[in-house]
């Protein structure tokens, strides 16, 4: 352990959140506050980790960092020492091959640090980045590697033999990976081994269908070229919502599953979600389910935790609204229509948006950042409470509710 460090420990409702700072640094209440303080002997006596007593600060941050896994997110704590204690931990350099398509698998690989590409017939069709796990087809099925995985840049990951996983992991996550495999399963097939159920709608840039490929459903975007390419920002726009889209993998986002193309239309094809739109849940829900303080919090909590998944990967949404948001079967929200999303460093100073969930500091076109989407959040929170707007409810013209947004 580093003796200049100080290591704090807060084991909370059996959850470890571990910090370290300098003894030299100075650390301030920023409210009233108790503070117990305990030798680090006392604190692994009480743990009693069953380890070593130089390898508990790193096996403290790996139940941590397994945490960010969503797959391990919610296991109980004593299952997350167990998996910590048999994961190892592996180094790759920028363009190192972790394995190639075609060869056997027998481990689940959990990123941790940097990006990888996921390469099939040497073209690069899914990008991965620190949070995200991969290999799990291995793990079901006696097959060989789908795909071939390279280091996109330095990368840290941890590893968990088959055997293991498979015994230790629970009934649900594991039905929610077959789940998730059955999904993405469709690289080899083409549009003629799709067919048509319905329309589910149009969208800004296309048509909107239901599809199915005799083994799943799925919704189907379909963008003429000849539009697309008559309007050269258009193609800007769907190259990025494609790159984002592939490297998003969250259960309140939908799922790109890839891209198909003919001669006539960009096809996007995507996981179907069987709900509705938000917006128009909020138009037929009863008057009684108005002000309702459950379902306002349990929306608020969805939209943020997917918000700041996003925040993670630097990428703003910029059109946060009901009618971008669907609830699932399930009740949980999914966030769709990623046309005006990009990946910002710092600041963007676009203006973009609908006009009753702009905000103002997009309007004023000074440069904004993520707080933009937390400013759409707040709007669509309280649409779901009062059920009206909060700037600009009565007005037609968007420069009234541009005026409203601003000055109030």
């Amino acid at each position: 352990m580093n003796k200049n460090k100080l290591i704090i420990i807060l084991y909370f409702k059996n959850s470890y959140t571990i910090s370290n700072v300098r003894l030299d640094s100075e650390i301030i209440a920023n409210q009233d506050c108790y503070c117990l303080e305990a030798t680090w002997n006392d604190i692994i006596s009480v743990l009693n980790f069953q380890i070593q007593e130089n390898k508990i600060l790193s096996f403290l941050f790996r139940i941590s960092k397994l945490r960010k896994i969503s797959i391990f997110k919610h296991l109980p704590e004593l299952k997350l020492m167990e998996f910590s204690h048999v994961m190892k931990k592996e180094h790759y350099k920028k363009g190192e091959t972790l394995f190639t398509e075609g060869s056997v698998g027998d481990k689940l690989y959990l990123l941790f640090k940097g990006k990888v590409k996921v390469i099939k017939n040497y073209k690069t069709i899914r990008e991965l980045d620190r949070g995200s796990f991969f290999g799990e087809i291995a793990l079901f099925y006696n097959q060989t590697r789908s795909a071939t995985v390279i280091a996109d840049t330095n990368i840290t990951i941890y590893t968990i033999v088959k055997d293991f996983f498979l015994k230790n992991i629970d009934n649900k996550i594991l039905n929610i990976l077959k789940k998730k495999i059955a999904l993405l399963d469709t690289y080899n097939t083409a549009l003629d081994d799709f067919y048509y159920i319905g329309s589910l709608g149009e969208g800004k840039f296309g048509t909107v269908s239901l599809i199915h490929d005799c083994k799943n459903i799925y919704a189907i975007k379909a963008v003429m070229r000849k539009s697309a390419e008559c309007q050269k920002m258009l193609i800007k726009y769907f190259i990025k919502e494609r790159q984002i889209l592939l490297s998003l993998d969250h259960p309140f986002i939908v799922k790109l599953i890839k891209t198909i193309k003919n001669e006539d239309f960009i096809f996007y094809l995507m996981e179907h979600i069987n709900g509705i739109v938000l917006s128009k849940y909020l138009e037929k829900r009863s008057p009684k389910r108005i002000n309702n303080n459950y379902e306002t919090k349990f929306i608020a909590a969805c939209l943020i935790t997917v918000v700041n998944y996003l925040n993670n990967k630097k990428i703003v949404h910029r059109d946060i609204k009901p009618d971008n948001i669907m609830i699932d079967d399930k009740g949980y929200l999914k966030l769709i229509d990623f046309g005006t999303a990009i990946e910002i460093k710092d600041f963007t100073n676009t203006i973009t948006g609908t006009p009753h969930y702009i905000a103002p500091e997009v309007l004023l076109g000074r440069g904004y950042g993520f707080t933009a989407d937390y400013w759409s959040i707040g709007v669509t929170i309280f649409e779901v409470y009062y059920n009206f707007y909060p700037f600009g409810n009565k007005a037609k013209d968007p420069m009234e509710v541009y005026k409203e947004v601003v000055k109030k």
